[in-house]
């Protein structure tokens, strides 16, 4: 199916996915109808060329989702929506969205990796979540109308270097490419941007905020108490960050992905650090935990390949399970005195328990000599020492027989494993 011919007395098509894949249609002329369904041409690869009625208001959900091929488009000129996800994955170079457009909605040019260039109509209120997430855009200015900006719009913009909010806007405000709103959050800074970023004083950093941005040196000012989940994930050229000691939390894949920081100096007013923190930083060599942290969560360490010391707070009580999954370079790690748990759940709101699988805390720890596990831990979770070698030991201060360990807790390990333990002997 290459083409297909309409009857001029059609104007309605509501049928959701009527052509979805059909991989050979090239072109279409849909000018009789004022009404289309949504996901109507989803996954047609080799589309090319489209023309609409210029009374059709709406495009809608999915429409022209992955349609590869799809270079350039006309809006008709009464559109006043965009639909979810719209033209997500098409090869759109630049795009003009006429006046009377309110809404862009959520993924609607996701992954247009071609996409350098858009202008939006001064009509404009909403632009969705990750509505230009991984594109190709240079330059954006946010019209004065625009009140709501969903979280990751321009998350992973390599290329963007100017963002800019309408003077008139009452609801955001930019400086130095970054855009805040102003309740006083960092919503996004421009991704493209190079070396330094100061955050506004008083502002606090949103969840996603520097997404695969390309910063290398960012300083939060005093004030702020939280960094957000997601803020600085896949900032691949995030090479340094200063906390101030306002900082109470770490949200969850905070600075997850951030392959080329090093080091990790915690201020001791932090007393939460979320799961997956600095999950896949495969550069961190040395963390500095602060000492008003008492549980390490699910996944903060997993693949830190090259982090060879953490030292950690003087009173921890817990290490969630898979902490510090597959840190193959980590040599030494003294377990405090005052730890109680090893490889159990988090303590976290609405846990859900496949997300979090107990053990697995050491698994891939292969270069770590040895381990001494304090006297309070007695009980011990699945593949917790999985991948340990005949090179390796495993001290425990609790006996033999005050030790409970569950099902496949030492599974494929190969290390010497001594219980009854005392420290102070030697």
């Amino acid at each position: 199916l290459k083409s297909v011919t309409f009857n001029e007395n059609q104007k309605t098509f509501k049928g959701g996915s009527t052509f979805y894949n059909c991989t050979s249609l090239e072109t279409l002329d849909l000018t009789y109808f004022t009404t289309l369904g949504s996901s109507m041409f989803t996954g047609c690869t080799a589309l090319t060329s489209v023309t609409l009625n210029d009374n059709l208001t709406s495009i809608g959900a999915s429409m022209f989702q992955g349609c590869t091929s799809l270079s350039g488009f006309t809006f008709p000129a009464k559109t006043t929506s965009v639909g979810s996800s719209a033209f997500k994955g098409c090869a759109l170079t630049e795009i003009t969205i006429p006046e009377g457009v309110t809404s862009i909605g959520a993924s609607a040019f996701e992954n247009c990796a071609s996409l350098m260039s858009v202008t939006f109509p001064s009509t404009l209120t909403t632009i969705g979540n990750n509505a230009f997430a991984n594109t190709a855009l240079t330059k954006v200015t946010i019209p004065a109308k625009v009140s709501s900006i969903g979280q990751k719009a321009f998350a992973n913009c390599s290329s963007l270097t100017s963002v800019k909010v309408d003077a008139a806007n009452t609801t955001y405000f930019d400086e130095d490419n970054g855009v805040y709103s102003n309740t006083g959050k960092l919503m996004f800074v421009a991704g493209g941007m190079e070396g330094s970023f100061t955050v506004r004083m008083g502002a606090t950093v949103s969840p996603y905020a520097f997404e695969g941005a390309k910063v290398e040196n960012v300083t939060i000012p005093a004030g702020i108490n939280a960094i957000g989940e997601h803020a600085f994930y896949g900032a691949t050229s995030l090479k340094t960050v200063s906390i101030p000691v306002t900082v109470r939390t770490i949200g969850m894949y905070a600075f997850a992905n951030c392959t080329a920081m090093e080091t990790f100096d915690m201020p001791d007013s932090i007393n939460t650090v979320n799961p997956y923190a600095f999950e896949g930083d495969t550069a961190l060599t040395t963390v500095k935990m602060s000492n008003s942290v008492t549980a390490i969560m699910n996944y903060t360490f997993k693949d830190c390949t090259a982090l060879t010391s953490v030292t950690l707070p003087k009173n921890l009580k817990a290490i969630n399970g898979s902490a510090f999954l597959n840190c193959s370079a980590l040599t030494s790690l003294v377990l405090p005195a005052t730890l109680t748990e090893l490889g159990t759940y988090p303590d976290i709101p609405k846990l859900d328990t496949n997300m979090y699988p107990l053990g697995h805390v050491f698994e891939g720890c292969t270069s770590l000599t040895s381990i001494v596990i304090p006297a309070d831990i007695n009980v011990v979770y699945q593949y917790t020492f999985a991948g340990w070698t005949s090179a390796q030991t495993i001290y425990f201060e609790c006996t033999e027989s005050g030790f409970s360990g569950q099902d496949n807790w030492n599974a494929d390990c190969e290390a010497t494993i001594v219980f009854g333990y005392k420290p102070d002997a030697e």
